[in-house]
C-alpha cells in the first residue's frame, strides 16, 4: 500500500525562551521560514547564517539548508541539530529536523524520541503525530501508528493524508473493513487524491470485492496514469478475476513506468507459466524478479528454472 509520508516538518511557529529581541534574529528567521520560493528561502537562510550564525537559529538554518539539497547529508544534519539543541534545549523545530534526519538514516528509535520531545514542548501539533506515526509504521508498530494518526485527526479533522495513512496502517493489521472507512473519508475530503483510490482498491481486493476494487483502480488510473502502483494492483485484481491476459497487459504498463518492482516480474512469470508460455519466457521474468531481491523468485530459479535465468 502507499503510505503518504509528510514532507518532514519545516514549521515556523513562534519560538519561546529567546534572549535576542524579536525584531532581530527571530524576525529574520520567521521571514526565511515563510519565504514563497526555494530561491528566496535559501538567500534568506544564508543571510541569517552570516549575521547570526552562532545563535541557535543561525545553526538551525544550516540544517534547514542541508535538508533542501538533492542528496542531504543526514548525519551532518543530526550533528548540526545537536548543536542547536545545546544552545536552546527547547528548540521545537530542531527536534523535528533531527527526527526527520534520524528517520532517513534508519535511527527510528531516536527519531521517535525526538518527536516525543517535540510533543512535550507543543502537544497539539497534528503534523508531529503524523510524522511520528510514519516512523512507527516503518518499524511495523502499526497499533501505535494508528493511535498517533487518530490523534492527528482529532486535532485536524480535515487531515486527508492522515486518513489515508490510517487506512494503510489498519490494512497492515488485516482490518480491511476499517481501512476502507478511512479511505472513504480521505476520498470524501479530496476526491482527486489518487493514492486513496488505489489503497481502497487494494483493501477491497483483500476482501474479495473484485469489481469494486477494479472500479477504484480504474478511477485512480484517470487521475494518476503514470503511477505504476495503479497497474500492479489492477493487474493483481484482474489475475484474481481470472482475466490473466488483462493482468499481463497491466504488469507490462507498470514495467514501462518503473522497471524495478520485483512483484511485477514475479506475477508476470507466474501468469505466463499458467498460460503455458515458453519456459524461457517465464523463467526470464522470475530471474528479473530474483535480481530485484524477490525471495520466492530465487527459490523458483533454483528449483524449476535452472539454466533459464540467473540472478
Amino acid at each position: 500500500m502507499k503510505l503518504k509520508v509528510f514532507a518532514f516538518l519545516m514549521l515556523c511557529a513562534s519560538l519561546s525562551g529567546q534572549s535576542i529581541p524579536k525584531t532581530t534574529v527571530l524576525k529574520e528567521f520567521d521571514r526565511a521560514m515563510k519565504a514563497e520560493s526555494v530561491k528566496e528561502q535559501k538567500q534568506l537562510l544564508n543571510t541569517l547564517i552570516k549575521k547570526h550564525g552562532e545563535t541557535p537559529y543561525g545553526v538551525y538554518a544550516k540544517a534547514h539548508l542541508l535538508i533542501m539539497e538533492d542528496k542531504p547529508d543526514y548525519p551532518l544534519i543530526v550533528d548540526i541539530c545537536n548543536k542547536a539543541l545545546e544552545l536552546k534545549p527547547d528548540f521545537f523545530e530542531a527536534f523535528l529536523k533531527r527526527a526527520a534526519a534520524r528517520a532517513e538514516i534508519g535511527e527510528y528509535t531516536n527519531a521517535i524520541k525526538d518527536y516525543d520531545a517535540a510533543l512535550r514542548i507543543k502537544e497539539k501539533e497534528p503534523e508531529v503525530y503524523f510524522d511520528r506515526a510514519g516512523v512507527k509504521y516503518s518499524i511495523k508498530d502499526y497499533e501505535s501508528a494508528i493511535q498517533d494518526l487518530n490523534r492527528a485527526i482529532e486535532l485536524r479533522a480535515d487531515y486527508v493524508l492522515a486518513y489515508n495513512n490510517l487506512g494503510v496502517a489498519k490494512s497492515k493489521i488485516n482490518d480491511h473493513a476499517g481501512a476502507i472507512k478511512e479511505f472513504n473519508q480521505a476520498i470524501k475530503l479530496d476526491p482527486d487524491y489518487a493514492d486513496a483510490w488505489v489503497n481502497r482498491g487494494i483493501s477491497r481486493r483483500a476482501l474479495k470485492q473484485y469489481k469494486l476494487a477494479l472500479k477504484d483502480l480504474n478511477k485512480a488510473e484517470k487521475m494518476s496514469p503514470d503511477d505504476p502502483a495503479v497497474y500492479v494492483n489492477r493487474g493483481n485484481t484482474k489475475s484474481d478475476m481470472q482475466d490473466l491476459q488483462g493482468a499481463l497487459e497491466d504488469y507490462g504498463k507498470a514495467i514501462r513506468i518503473n522497471p524495478n518492482i520485483p512483484e511485477t516480474y514475479f506475477n508476470m512469470g507466474r501468469i505466463k507459466q499458467i498460460l503455458k508460455f515458453k519456459k524461457s519466457e517465464y523463467c526470464a521474468d522470475y530471474a528479473k524478479a530474483a535480481r530485484l531481491h524477490a525471495q520466492p523468485a530465487k527459490e523458483i530459479i533454483n528449483q524449476g528454472c535452472k539454466g533459464y535465468g540467473t540472478y
